[in-house]
């Protein structure tokens, strides 16, 4: 951490958060600008998916689903699974900018 005359200086950590908070709101402020011209294209998505009235949800075809989800053998290359793009663990991403894919 910063010294001040061989003492901690109180003023860092403020001036860190400022920074730190300068950043967030000037990288969000691009990124508004430009996704704004697409934004007719979208709405929002719903709060959970609609559930056809005759199809109903059930714990066989929740279970069913997971199961599917982190099966690998089941996909092209027989080696990843949709959860090896879409993992729980990182927000459903990948943190990747651009996708893998089965070649790598």
């Amino acid at each position: 951490m910063t010294e001040h005359g061989g003492q901690y200086d109180p003023r860092f950590l403020p001036r860190l958060g400022a920074t730190a908070l300068a950043l967030v709101l000037g990288a969000t402020a691009v990124h508004a600008e430009d996704i704004a011209e697409y934004m007719d294209f979208f709405e929002p998505l719903p709060y959970l998916p609609p559930i056809p009235a005759d199809n109903s949800m059930d714990k066989a075809k929740i279970e069913l689903g997971q199961m599917l989800f982190f099966e690998p053998r089941i996909s092209a290359s027989g080696v990843i699974s949709c959860a090896t793009c879409h993992n729980p663990a990182l927000g459903w991403t990948d943190r990747i900018d651009r996708a893998v894919g089965h070649g790598g």
